[in-house]
């Protein structure tokens, strides 16, 4: 039954958003209190409005579930009633975690959220049952794909990263048109060519590698065209994309973004069309040499204050759209990792996949753990687990025969659930037994006991008066008696 396998793997990416969805509703999960009419207050509530952020994040957060669900229950119940099914759930879910929210003190329930959340799951329905097979818009899909992409099924996970990096560049997705925000989004740039700011070398080193790392993503997704004019495709949309940011509510363009930019370019210009393994190697030599810079490059001065370990995951990034970046920021590049490691045929092991998880979560976890000692750094339990998500869930995408493994070996099923098990269970054992005691507070998380900080000199104070002498209590007696 080769047709099940995919299902299977949908079914516990599905679950583990669930798990995911709940665990962000309902944090920090402390003071828990009892409410009086607690669904006549929910279900009673005028709509109302929300902020821009909190709409945006209701507005995604569901869209996944939908079309997880979707994916898994259309092979057994069909259309209508994987549908009717699936508005169904997410309209009992949201509600049901709206109203444990009213028993937290750090949350507020909302019939406006769930509106949302239904708005969100409904989207993520449609995406399932546009990409269905045999409907039009599969099909012209389907078409576009076998025109722009690379015919192997691992580069769907190369556009699946791509796609991610877009988002982490234009969020909070909500464009403008506004004079002064344009004028806000090319101010750094402004003030780097009058001379007003200084152009930060760090910064500038940062966008290169990152671009270029883009750029020979793209470059490996995308069909190969011969001539010198399709050289310039991949540098003239990494502009484009870094351009269109000026029009999106408090993002900007910066000096250092242009700077990256065009050494990114011209190095994606001549770049040689190698091998697969030494394009691929270089690759991963880079996507792990701007994972260590950008998280061990110091971004304060030697005298700032250090940080201790958040050990509550998404204790920093539950309930807010930043959060949503923060996570959409860790999880690219571990995407794209993933991607090159599963691009050569001949890498595509089980025990490949075992050695790279092992390697990337020791890795991961070093590198949070290091930010400990340096100035401005967090270190964060929370990137290792979405980094290492997002190198390991890709391994569920496709059957062993639909990613090369050969037909009869499925050992994809066999493997990667029970590694996977076992490395998320050693990290998330860990981030338990480090948030003993801890202070569910995100911002307590990132502030310095009080107890562990130096005493502040004061400088002594002279109570007396320089040039006359201090009141006797007969003088404070006399002037009791007058004020009296």
């Amino acid at each position: 039954m080769p047709e099940r396998q995919p299902t299977r793997n949908t079914l516990w990416l599905a679950l583990g958003y669930l798990v995911l969805v709940t665990y962000g509703s309902l944090y920090p999960l402390a003071g828990w209190h009892p409410v009086e009419s607690g669904w006549a207050a929910l279900l009673g509530q005028p709509l109302g409005q929300a902020p821009w952020g909190d709409l945006v994040v209701n507005l995604l957060v569901y869209m996944p579930f939908g079309f997880l669900s979707a994916q898994v229950l259309r092979p057994h119940l069909g259309g209508t009633a994987t549908a009717m099914l699936v508005m169904a759930t997410g309209v009992a879910l949201s509600l049901g975690l709206e109203r444990l929210q009213m028993h937290l003190p750090a949350r507020h329930g909302s019939l406006f959220d769930t509106l949302l959340n239904t708005i969100s799951t409904a989207m993520g329905l449609l995406a399932s049952t546009l990409l269905t097979l045999g409907r039009p818009f599969h099909r012209w899909a389907r078409r576009v794909r076998d025109r722009w992409l690379r015919p192997e099924p691992v580069a769907q996970l190369g556009l699946f990263a791509l796609l991610a990096w877009l988002l982490s560049q234009w969020l909070p997705l909500f464009p403008t048109l506004d004079v002064g925000e344009l004028k806000n989004g090319i101010k750094p740039l402004w003030h780097a060519i009058t001379g007003q700011r200084v152009v930060q070398l760090r910064e500038l080193v940062l966008y290169a590698l990152e671009l270029w790392l883009v750029g020979l993503l793209a470059l490996q997704v995308l069909r190969p065209r011969g001539g010198w004019r399709h050289r310039f495709v991949v540098p003239s949309f990494l502009l484009v994309v870094l351009v269109a940011k000026v029009g999106v509510v408090s993002r900007v363009l910066s000096a250092e973004a242009l700077g990256g930019w065009v050494v990114a370019g011209c190095l994606l210009v001549v770049w040689p069309r190698t091998g697969a393994v030494v394009g691929v190697l270089a690759a991963i030599f880079l996507t792990a040499l701007f994972l260590l810079m950008s998280a061990w490059w110091p971004i304060a001065a030697p005298g700032a204050p250090l940080y201790s370990f958040n050990w509550i995951p998404f204790a920093s990034q539950a309930g807010g759209l930043n959060g949503i970046g923060d996570l959409v920021d860790a999880l690219w590049p571990m995407v794209a990792l993933s991607f090159w490691v599963q691009t050569p045929r001949r890498w595509q092991t089980p025990g490949a996949f075992i050695v790279a998880s092992v390697a990337v979560g020791l890795v991961l976890a070093l590198t949070e753990w290091r930010q400990q000692w340096l100035p401005g750094r967090h270190g964060d339990i929370t990137d290792v687990v979405v980094g290492l998500a997002g190198f390991m869930l890709p391994w569920f995408a496709h059957s062993g025969a639909a990613r090369g493994f050969g037909a009869g070996r499925r050992w994809s099923w066999r493997v990667v659930p029970p590694v996977s098990l076992a490395l998320f269970t050693g990290f998330l054992a860990a981030a338990l037994w480090g948030s003993r005691g801890a202070d569910p507070d995100p911002v307590a998380q990132l502030l310095p006991n009080p107890g562990a900080l130096a005493d502040w000199p004061v400088t002594p104070v002279r109570t007396g008066h320089p040039r006359l002498p201090a009141p006797t209590l007969q003088d404070r007696m006399r002037g009791d008696a007058l004020a009296h």
